[in-house]
């Protein structure tokens, strides 16, 4: 069984409805529940994997930022991050080294986050590239 036929229940939306669309987005998906400060990674698409040079089903196995990350990467700012994103309801980040575009927002027991690493950038504008991740986590979030 792979990764993508799973169906992940979030607070009584399975993640299989909306499978597709997020697996069409031109950029890295993410979802990750909390359990206190536990975090478990729950559903990643395709871009997602592939930029860790990874498979949707390896990713989700591994379930934890320490295990799906490369060593020596900042985990603990990413948890800071989803710890805004959940009291705040949204998270953006523009920028740093190297260059990336990321959303989170809060989203039923977590975070439902997305990434365009610079390098993916080039294949939608910048201008736009905020927009059309919010667009795709609102479209989620109606869901509800």
């Amino acid at each position: 069984m792979t990764g993508n036929s799973r169906i992940h229940s979030i607070k009584g939306i399975a993640i299989k409805k909306v499978r597709d669309f997020l697996n069409s987005r031109p950029h890295a998906v993410w979802y990750t529940r909390y359990h206190g400060s536990r975090e478990f990674v729950e559903y990643v698409n395709q871009e997602f994997a592939k930029a860790f040079g990874s498979t949707v089903d390896k990713v989700l196995k591994k379930k934890k930022y320490k295990t799906i990350n490369p060593p020596g990467a900042p985990v603990q700012r990413y948890k800071k991050e989803d710890r805004i994103a959940m009291e705040k309801g949204i998270f953006l980040l523009r920028g740093g080294d190297p260059a990336i575009t990321v959303v989170k927002v809060r989203f039923a027991d977590g975070v439902l986050g997305m990434f365009i690493p610079a390098a993916g950038a080039r294949q939608v504008s910048l201008d736009s590239l905020e927009p059309e991740l919010i667009e795709t986590l609102n479209w989620v979030k109606a869901l509800k």
